[in-house]
Parts: structure tokens; C-alpha cells; sequence
């Protein structure tokens, strides 16, 4: 399966459009407020002077450039963030649409697949960063990314047939629970938040069982490198606290992103490599 050049700037510009929509969710999806939290019946509007944003103020990062990065209405300073995002997931989109034809998918080669498996792997990489972005900032993490990715993955069995990351229904219904439990119990002891045992519900029924566990591990890995690292440079400015909150989310996500094209390739690595 091949994409044309038309096709990639339909992917980019269509990313645009869904950063600037993210931004809303990453904005309004933590608060806990009900009239804040109804992003689609609620209008845009400026978090300093609460004006109403203009249709031809919202143009995904051509506004940001014609404003100058200000307010029409305050002109208090607009954050960066907005078009970042929206600039970051058109490269995302790009980024996993050439994956996608490029590498194929987790166990799947480019030619067993077809136009719905790249708009279903722009999907799940949306909600890996839409997680790493708002686990980050709020150290939450919004059940709507987690119903959309266990919906997901079960639309993904569905409308791919047989032609998914997980093998079989009941390898998915098996991987919603083994890494989801495991994260239970660290959560009831307070060694992790209740966030991400939900969100490795929906991993788990994406990438079943035992893709799952090795997405887990390396989520582990990463988180583990990360907090080492901070260990290491905090202990050398001397601003070393005794607990120190780490979200674990994003790593997570980066590890279900990075399974989505290679995971299976990592776990047949890994039992060669201890003659398993």
C-alpha cells in the first residue's frame, strides 16, 4: 500500500485541524467543572479576558502568525503550546501515515494492509499524545482517552477483520486485564495512579496478549530512565526532594506508540535472545 503526495498533504492539513481540536480537549477534558469539561457545546474563548474567539482567529497556526502570538481583544500573550500542537500533530499524522506504509504495522507487513489501518494507527497515535501531554501537564489522565481507545481497538477488529494487532478476540479480552490488573494493585498501594491501569484496558484490548506485557515493560524502561536521570541531575543542583511525582502515562503511551509498528518484532527479539 502506497500514499500519493496529494494524500500526505490531506493527512498534514487535516492534522491541523485536529491540533487546533486537541488543544480544546487538552484545555478542558482534566477540569472537573462540567460546564468546562463540555467542550463542544461550550464556544473557544480567550483564558484572559473570556472574549469569545472569532471563526478567523481560530485558523490553525496562521492565526497564531497574523496576531502575533496575542489576544485581539487583551492582547495578553497566547502560549506556545497552541501551535505546537497543532504543528506537532500534523507531523505525528504524516510521521504515522509513512510508518504505516512504509514498515507496516506490529506483525503485519505494508501489503496485508489497507487505508483503514493508517486512519486507525493516526487514531490511537492521537491518543498517545493527547496522554502524554495531559498526563504531563495535570497528572490525569481523562477517561474519554480511555473509552475512545478501548472502542477503538474493538472498531479496529471489527471493521480490519482479521488483519489487527491483536490476534483474536479472546487475546484482546485477555490483554485488557493482564497488565490492567498488575497496575490495580500498584494503584491501591499507592504506587501508581488509577489513570493508568485504566488506560492499559484499552491497550490491552489493541494489542492483546502477550503484545501487551512487552508494551508494559518498556513503558517501565522508559519511565525508569527518566527518573534515574532526574535522580542523577537533581542530587547534582541540590534540589533532590525525598518523592518526587512522576507521571507514568506518558511513557506508557510512548511505549504503545512504539508497539504499534514494532512490537512483536520486539518480543520475538527478546525470546531468541534468552532461547525461549
Amino acid at each position: 500500500m502506497a500514499l500519493t503526495g496529494i494524500s500526505y498533504v490531506a493527512i498534514a492539513l487535516l492534522g491541523l485541524v485536529f491540533g487546533s481540536f486537541f488543544n480544546v480537549a487538552i484545555y478542558r477534558w482534566p477540569q472537573e467543572d462540567r460546564q468546562q469539561r463540555e467542550w463542544i457545546i461550550n464556544p473557544s474563548h480567550c483564558p484572559h479576558c473570556g472574549a469569545r474567539i472569532r471563526p478567523y482567529d481560530n485558523i490553525p497556526l496562521l492565526s497564531f502568525i497574523l496576531l502575533r502570538g496575542r489576544c485581539r481583544d487583551c492582547h495578553a500573550a497566547i502560549s506556545w503550546r497552541y501551535p505546537a500542537v497543532e504543528a506537532g500533530t500534523a507531523m505525528l499524522w504524516l510521521l504515522t501515515a509513512w510508518a504505516v506504509t512504509r514498515f507496516g504495522l506490529s506483525g503485519l507487513a505494508p501489503q496485508q494492509l489497507s487505508l483503514w489501518h493508517v486512519v486507525f494507527a493516526i487514531f490511537f497515535a492521537s491518543l498517545y499524545l493527547l496522554t502524554i501531554i495531559i498526563d504531563f501537564q495535570t497528572s490525569i489522565i481523562p477517561d474519554e482517552i480511555n473509552v475512545a481507545q478501548l472502542v477503538g481497538a474493538w472498531l479496529f477488529m471489527w471493521v480490519c477483520h482479521g488483519a489487527t494487532l491483536s490476534p483474536s478476540w479472546q487475546s484482546s479480552l485477555i490483554g485488557m486485564f493482564v497488565l490492567s490488573a498488575f497496575f490495580l494493585v500498584l494503584a491501591l498501594f499507592g504506587g501508581m495512579g488509577f489513570g493508568d491501569a485504566k488506560l492499559a484496558v484499552g491497550m490491552g484490548a489493541l494489542f492483546g496478549w502477550p503484545l501487551i506485557v512487552a508494551t508494559g515493560f518498556i513503558g517501565v524502561l522508559l519511565g525508569g530512565i527518566v527518573a534515574i536521570t532526574l535522580l542523577i541531575v537533581l542530587k547534582a543542583q541540590g534540589r533532590y526532594k525525598r518523592h518526587i511525582p512522576i507521571p507514568f502515562g506518558p511513557y506508557l503511551a510512548l511505549a504503545g506508540f512504539i508497539c504499534m509498528f514494532r512490537g512483536h518484532e520486539l518480543v520475538s527479539w527478546y525470546l531468541r535472545l534468552f532461547h525461549l
